[in-house]
């Protein structure tokens, strides 16, 4: 599996992935939420980001849409997302506990809530993003109510 194949780019354009006019994106009203939020095929390439998630990363929608979740998560490898992938397809949906790694280098403790989607024979998951905070005194993750 090649992340950098720029043949993925050139479907996800063609199927109208991360154009905000993607009336599938539309129908889901997550362009601008307040959460963090994007979409990535089997390959854990982006396929939409939606405003707050450019702001979470630091980096443009552009940019994004040329990178794989791989790119910034840094909790991951692609091995690891083969088998998110599929755990997706089985179970339909799953919570992660990650670290991202913004344009300017900075970490960014995250939840991930993703869930797997097909529709017109496309496969895809949507992730909605947490930003959390380590409590100092449990020393456990808990999810931050202002950034």
């Amino acid at each position: 599996m090649d992340f950098y194949d720029n043949g993925l780019l050139e479907i996800n354009l063609h199927l109208g992935y991360g154009l905000h006019e993607n009336c599938l994106f539309n129908n889901l009203n997550i362009g601008c939420a307040i959460q963090a939020e994007f979409c990535v095929n089997e390959y854990g390439q982006f396929t939409y980001i939606n405003d707050a998630m450019c702001c979470l990363s630091e980096y443009s929608r552009q940019e994004l849409l040329e990178m794989t979740l791989v790119d910034i998560d840094t909790s991951l490898v692609s091995q690891n997302w083969d088998d998110i992938w599929n755990l997706l397809k089985k179970n339909g949906s799953t919570k992660l506990l990650s670290h991202y790694q913004t344009k300017t280098n900075l970490t960014v403790n995250v939840s991930v809530s993703i869930c797997y989607v097909k529709q017109n024979l496309v496969e895809f998951a949507c992730a909605f993003v947490s930003h959390t905070i380590l409590h100092q005194s449990s020393k456990q993750l808990i999810p931050a109510l202002f950034v």
